[in-house]
């Protein structure tokens, strides 16, 4: 299974319900394709580069995932059928990249770990 980093982009007329209520359909093509997702992330309504659809905004998502090359085709053909989603993105992540990451997280555990610790005395 490879590792993938995926944004969608959601009409911005969407109520918070409406919107959960997608996000929770995604979860399910997800679990239909056998993917996990690692990471999921609301990033609130932020302004388009231009005009896609008729929209100047949109209610972006951040999903990290693992899955099989396979997956992908399904799920972006439920992206492509969904009237509530007007862009999306997939990128395949390198293990180089990958690497990269939990050496970052590891660095902001260490410095919250010493910020709590001169915090105490």
């Amino acid at each position: 299974m490879q590792h993938y980093e995926q944004i969608v982009v959601f009409k911005p007329d969407l109520e918070e319900p409406e919107l959960e209520e997608n996000i929770n359909k995604i979860k399910e093509q997800f679990k239909k394709q056998e993917a996990d997702i690692l990471e999921l992330q609301k990033w609130g309504i932020k302004t388009l580069a231009y005009e896609i659809k008729k929209y100047r905004q949109g209610h972006y998502i951040l999903l990290r995932f693992q899955a099989a090359p396979s997956a992908i085709l399904a799920i972006e053909r439920h992206y492509k059928l969904s009237e509530s989603i007007i862009r999306f993105i997939t990128v395949k992540l390198l293990p180089q990249q990958l690497e990269k990451e939990k050496e970052k997280k590891e660095k902001e555990e260490k410095q919250t770990e010493s910020s709590s610790e001169s915090g105490e005395k």
